[in-house]
């Protein structure tokens, strides 16, 4: 079975207010504005991590109930980073 492994782009430079972040990606000059949620997904994608792991820490860390709704959501938001060069996408087999 192939599961997805997340890595941050390390040239994306970071800027944290409160609970949000603004990502800039230099090499195109893209910017996004993400939430606590989403800044929480991007410090564990600091260190690979596989897309279930990163599920069952938003469902551990914000005691959500529903692992389809947090899956779907975290499927969103990686692919818009992914697609805008934020995040990197391996595929290791299990």
């Amino acid at each position: 079975m192939k599961n997805s492994i997340f890595i941050r782009n390390p040239d994306i430079v970071t800027r944290i207010d409160d609970n949000e972040a603004l990502l800039f990606n230099p090499q195109d000059a893209n910017l996004v504005c993400i939430n606590e949620t989403g800044l929480y997904v991007w410090n564990i994608c600091e260190k690979e991590c596989f897309k279930e792991a990163i599920v069952e820490k938003i469902i551990q860390e914000y005691d959500f109930s529903s692992r389809e709704a947090v899956a779907q959501d975290l499927d969103t938001f990686l692919n818009v980073l992914e697609k805008a060069g934020f995040l990197g996408r391996k595929v290791k087999e299990a």
